[in-house]
């Protein structure tokens, strides 16, 4: 294999790109791993349209191809050849920024290219579609799906209840332990660690928390360490993955159509999305649901609101009537590109 030759300039825009994906957004920004897995994954599809439609392969890459004219093009490429979403290419719009602010404030773009890019318009985006979410009776009909007289009935019938009471994310849920939990008396409030490494105290319906609690016991979760929701490999406990989730969301989805119910395909979002509906549809505030979701900004002329877990319980039983509707009833061995996307950091 012949030496491979990379300029200064490449060398540069390589060593910034790693900096910014493992210590910038990571000891600075404090981002989470999904995050960073995102401006990755931005990276090799912007690196990808370069040698697509620039010629421009991976080592060949400086500082000046983070261009306000290359990023419009890949806007264009994203939508053209690779069918994507307008939001999905908003977002790739919105690391490229970041990503290009970060290069401005190390001195590596000019103002004013940067004060271009900064102004590229995102593409418009369907605001006022409505979301699909689900019905009372669906999610009635889901959440008693599950088998309860089987164990695995059981936990797939808590980890849903969770997933739509307390509307967190996927990896939210999964990163639970009984530490996040406190009772007190027939409620619970959970310590839920959202985006940005911030916590928020969500309170469960006593009726979750009675599920919650009958789950805990019988499987004698009862280190503070423990994750909620595990599974077992090779005698061990281990944390469990959201494909596993998915797996749990798609048999019951699988069954309730088989007996000919309407559902929509089911996902963690779909519930986080319907209990936030359903809180509104019953009273609850828009702040109050910001930030039992987690949202920094779901309403920018909220975002200063503030209301602690009692504030929120208050609330949601007073909208609800002190009831929960859902409850009422080696260098040879590797190529050059891969060599290039290591000290990339990719």
């Amino acid at each position: 294999m012949s030496k491979l030759k990379i300029s200064k300039a490449t060398r540069l825009i390589a060593q910034e790109c790693n900096t910014f994906l493992n210590t910038y957004l990571i000891e600075y920004k404090r981002r989470q791993p999904n995050t960073i897995k995102s401006y990755k994954d931005m990276f090799s599809v912007y690196f990808k349209f370069l040698k697509s439609e620039r010629d421009k392969e991976i080592w060949k890459i400086t500082v000046d191809d983070f261009s306000s004219e290359n990023i419009i093009l890949f806007m264009k490429w994203l939508n053209e050849s690779n069918n994507n979403k307008n939001t999905t290419i908003n977002k790739r719009l919105s690391e490229l920024k970041t990503f290009c602010g970060y290069l401005c404030k190390n001195g590596h773009i000019d103002p004013l290219n940067y004060s271009k890019i900064q102004d590229i318009t995102p593409m418009k985006t369907e605001k006022n579609q409505l979301k699909e979410e689900l019905s009372i009776k669906q999610v009635h009909a889901i959440l008693s799906q599950p088998n309860i007289n089987k164990r695995k009935g059981r936990r797939d019938c808590c980890l849903m209840t969770i997933l739509y009471d307390t509307g967190c994310r996927c990896d939210e849920l999964l990163s639970l332990k009984l530490k996040d939990l406190r009772f007190n008396k027939d409620v619970c409030d959970i310590k839920i660690l959202g985006k940005g490494r911030k916590y928020r105290a969500t309170p469960l319906s006593k009726q979750a928390t009675k599920i919650l609690k009958t789950y805990l016991q019988e499987e004698k979760i009862i280190d503070n360490e423990q994750y909620l929701f595990s599974t077992n490999y090779n005698g061990f406990k281990h944390k469990m993955s959201a494909d596993n989730v998915d797996r749990i969301l798609s048999k019951y989805e699988n069954e309730l159509r088989t007996l000919g119910f309407e559902i929509p395909h089911l996902h963690p979002h779909l519930f986080r999305h319907t209990r936030a509906m359903h809180l509104y549809k019953n009273g609850v505030s828009l702040s109050l649901i910001s930030q039992w979701l987690g949202h920094s900004n779901l309403e920018t002329t909220l975002i200063y609101a503030y209301a602690d877990t009692e504030m929120k319980r208050k609330a949601i039983d007073k909208a609800m009537n002190g009831k929960d509707m859902l409850y009422i009833e080696e260098e040879a061995k590797y190529s050059k590109e891969a060599i290039i996307k290591a000290m990339f950091g990719l």
